[in-house]
């Protein structure tokens, strides 16, 4: 089979025809052709990009050797890996930036100022097993910076990820949405969207704007408002991923992942939306004192699994995930509940890497260079972000990258399960076999 041609970020991909495909692969396209984003939009979504390099850089993610078979389960190894569902999964992954077309949706359906900067399309990460006509393609970059309009941009490769816009052909595969914490973005999951497409599933990642980092132009948005756009950011999402990407998409089989203020979305999409089947939140909030909570959940009846950190004083336990346990009414074996010894709230993301690429860009810059100054305050806001969640002052706080391990083991293995359905025992078999710093609760409360 030929080997397709680099794909042009700077022009749209319409989607294939039958004429002129090679194969039943699907191609995703990339960011839309002419977008106009605001100028915060668009450093908003470069620090998302750069939180995705970093956690690469680290070596979170491998590349994966491309094997259909499943391997056999193993004990806890000498490399600290264990199970089928502890580290890198088969699939080679593939990843692609994107967009959901603009369509009135945006403007006739979306509250606040934010749709104003969809002109372009809501903005959305996809991350997926690649096709084998994928092999000598290209490693996948990242913008890490773009100061438009300053003419100041970098580009870094992404390890074992690959610049390609064809998704396996194979079969149809699982779409997980996630949605990402109040103020943040979907790079801050970076290290769990790239090993779910590692294990089969595509992932769709939108930015909510208006409801992000860097999101100053909104600052004064309604937090009502700001709900109700991030549902139907997740609505626009799967409509759109169902419809033009239909072939490669069970869509029988749709789940949602959310952090934080992302966790709450989750669960107000499992309730409304009857085409997600699952849901996993981290450290989702409920908490009533939040002023942006949209959803206590109430009578939970579909497959859902709490991951929680005992250090999290941001999202903390017994407010908010002893409130959505309580709640669940599933006749069945559906739920479950970990809770994570000494993971803190930002544990959960990649945000502790940040500040070493920053201060490497302001040492490679000099104090002279009027962009220092910039880097510099990200570099402060992100490391008061991270507390002590990156800087621990004691051994009670769990190293960020095995919290980073631990919640992917987890979150892949009940996916797995209950919503691909391919591996009845893939969660009990996951937290039989790991030795892990986890509490792990089952429907009988025990």
């Amino acid at each position: 089979q030929a080997h397709q041609k680099p794909i042009d970020r700077s022009c749209p991909l319409p989607r294939q025809s039958s004429e002129h495909k090679t194969d039943n692969n699907t191609k995703f396209n990339s960011k839309m052709s002419g977008r106009r984003i605001s100028n915060m939009l668009k450093a908003s979504i470069s620090i998302a990009l750069m939180m995705a390099f970093t956690v690469n850089a680290k070596g979170v993610l491998r590349s994966a050797r491309r094997n259909s078979s499943k391997s056999s389960k193993s004990s806890k190894s000498s490399n600290g890996k264990c199970g089928d569902f502890d580290g890198v999964g088969p699939y080679q992954v593939a990843y692609q930036a994107a967009a959901v077309p603009f369509s009135p949706f945006f403007l006739g359906t979306r509250k606040g100022s934010s749709p104003l900067a969809l002109l372009g399309g809501l903005p959305l990460d996809l991350w997926f097993p690649a096709d084998t006509s994928c092999g000598d393609s290209d490693e996948a970059q990242y913008t890490l910076l773009d100061l438009f309009p300053v003419p100041f941009k970098v580009l870094a490769p992404l390890p074992g990820v690959l610049d390609c816009g064809y998704v396996d052909s194979s079969k149809s595969f699982p779409l997980v949405v996630y949605s990402h914490g109040n103020g943040g973005l979907p790079a801050e999951a970076i290290f769990l969207l790239q090993t779910l497409a590692s294990y089969g599933f595509v992932v769709a990642a939108p930015v909510h704007i208006g409801n992000t980092a860097l999101d100053a132009d909104y600052a004064g948005d309604d937090n009502d408002d700001i709900n109700f756009n991030r549902s139907g950011d997740i609505n626009a999402v799967i409509n759109f991923m169902t419809a033009a990407y239909g072939a490669s998409i069970d869509a029988e089989k749709i789940g949602i992942v959310g952090f934080s203020r992302g966790g709450n979305t989750a669960y107000a999409s499992l309730s409304a939306d009857p085409r997600i089947k699952v849901a996993v939140s981290i450290a989702g909030a409920t908490q009533a004192s939040f002023n942006f909570v949209q959803v206590v959940p109430q009578d939970i009846s579909k497959p859902i699994l709490l991951l929680s950190g005992t250090e999290d004083e941001v999202v903390s336990i017994d407010l908010n995930t002893d409130t959505v346990w309580s709640s669940i009414t599933l006749d069945e074996d559906d739920a479950y509940r970990v809770d994570i010894e000494g993971a803190a709230h930002q544990s959960f993301s990649g945000v502790c890497t940040f500040p070493h690429f920053f201060q490497k860009e302001i040492d490679n810059l000099g104090d002279a260079n009027p962009i220092t100054p910039i880097l510099l305050g990200y570099k402060a806001q992100i490391e008061a972000t991270g507390g002590k969640s990156c800087s621990p002052a004691d051994d009670e706080i769990l190293d960020f990258q095995e919290v980073n391990r631990i919640a992917s083991g987890y979150t892949v293995s009940f996916l797995k399960d209950a919503l691909e359905g391919t591996n009845d025992d893939a969660f009990e078999d996951y937290k039989e076999e790991c030795d892990l710093p986890v509490e792990v609760f089952d429907l009988d409360r025990d």
